[in-house]
């Protein structure tokens, strides 16, 4: 019974640190998508800024003689699908952020300003309020309530008593 219940503990721990290993892998992914998306928008807007001078610079042209009116049509076509590429962007952006915090139950904040992962970690902050937040987390109860089961089913397995054949 022993070395089952130290099979099972070790069972335990080695799946814990493969859930714990699988979540920090998917914080980082989510938060690199949210990352580059965010970068994206940034230059989507300069797309943007850049089509309103070609705009304004084939108006100067047109009303010069230089170049035909269809120039003008033209250049707005290509300022408007910068501006429906950098909506689709912020949107993208929007959705990255919003699958980045629900991994810890929170909603996104529209000036969510991501930073690269810097080379080394800060210390890490006071346990109180984040034990708070970590509570109501939903992957944390998720979590808690495989290991409050597995425990269970471990302290069942230690009532039960063992069938002996020794006569």
């Amino acid at each position: 019974r022993t070395q089952v219940a130290v099979a099972e503990w070790w069972s335990l721990d080695r799946w814990t640190r493969a859930e714990s290993a699988l979540v920090r892998a998917e914080v980082r992914r989510r938060f690199a998508s949210a990352q580059a998306a965010q970068a994206r928008v940034l230059l989507a807007r300069e797309s943007v800024r850049i089509a309103g001078e070609v705009v304004e610079a084939v108006v100067l042209k047109v009303r010069a003689g230089a170049i035909s009116p269809a120039a003008v049509a033209r250049a707005e076509v290509e300022q408007a699908n910068a501006r429906l590429a950098l909506s689709d962007g912020e949107s993208d952006a929007t959705l990255s952020a919003t699958r980045l915090v629900a991994l810890w139950g929170g909603t996104a904040n529209p000036e969510l300003a991501l930073e690269a992962f810097p080379p080394t970690l800060p210390p890490l902050p006071d346990r109180g309020p984040l034990a708070a937040q970590a509570a109501e987390a939903p992957g944390i109860r998720a979590l808690r309530a495989r290991v409050e089961s597995a425990e269970r089913n471990l302290e069942l397995q230690r009532r039960l008593p063992v069938a002996d054949l020794d006569l």
